[in-house]
């Protein structure tokens, strides 16, 4: 009866590490997953920033000259 007992507790270690390690290995991943989605998002960010930056300077400029144009016409 005691080898049975040892046995069934044996066999339930054995089972719960299985679980423990197969969770632990699920985990990783999502960790992984996270990681991925998080750098990409900060690297959609950047390029919206920049295009946004870019398109600024770029309207900047646009005024800039026509602002130059308008006080030549006025000279």
């Amino acid at each position: 009866m005691k080898e049975e007992f040892e046995a069934e507790r044996r066999r339930l270690v054995d089972q719960h590490d299985k679980e423990v390690s197969e969770l632990h290995a699920v985990l990783e991943q999502v960790d992984g997953i996270e990681k991925s989605r998080e750098q990409s998002d900060l690297a959609e960010h950047q390029n919206n920033y920049e295009m946004i930056r870019n398109k600024n300077i770029e309207e900047d400029h646009q005024m800039r000259s026509n602002l130059e144009e308008q006080i030549e016409i006025l000279k």
